[in-house]
Order: structure tokens, then sequence, then C-alpha cells
């Protein structure tokens, strides 16, 4: 799931099993992810890209493949906060 230009709020849900990126905030979102697992997608759990402003509170990122978190040059001051980012194959936090 991509995020661009809009505001999301997830709590407690679950993104599981996807081929790609598990959630993106893009170009001008403005997110907040709390108590959400995110888990085993192929590429990366979460990726906070450039301009945009999110906060991730008490979340499980774990067993994606590449990441569990990526964070672009010229994200907003991003807040990761109690959060659980384990088993990813290369990188927990890039």
């Amino acid at each position: 799931m991509e995020v661009t230009e809009a505001q999301v709020s997830l709590e407690n849900c679950a993104i599981v099993g996807g081929p790609g990126n598990g959630l993106v905030f893009g170009q001008g979102a403005t997110g907040k992810l709390w108590h959400t697992l995110v888990a085993a997608v192929w590429n990366t759990g979460v990726v906070i890209g450039a301009g945009s402003r999110v906060e991730i509170l008490s979340c499980d990122l774990r067993n994606c493949h590449y990441a569990g978190l990526v964070i672009r040059r010229g994200a907003a001051s991003p807040k990761i906060t109690g959060c659980r980012i384990s088993g990813a194959a290369w990188h927990g936090i890039r």
C-alpha cells in the first residue's frame, strides 16, 4: 500500500505477506501507525519517503525480507517509539 498527498492512521492492524513493500509513505503523506504488525513482506515492511511526516508507535516489523524499516533522505523527522524490529535478511532499519 502506498500513501501520497494524504493522511492515514492505522491502529491494531496487520499488513502481512505481500510480494513488495508493506506500507510506503510517499511525498506529502502524513501518517500514524500504532499497535500494528507488518510481517512477511518480500521487500521492506515500512518505507518513509522524502517529504512525509510519520509516527510509528509500539509496532512489530518482523520477517520482512530486505528491511523492517527504510527512512529515505528528506523524511520530515520521523518518530519511531517502542517498536520491535526483527528478522530481516539485510537491514533492521536503513
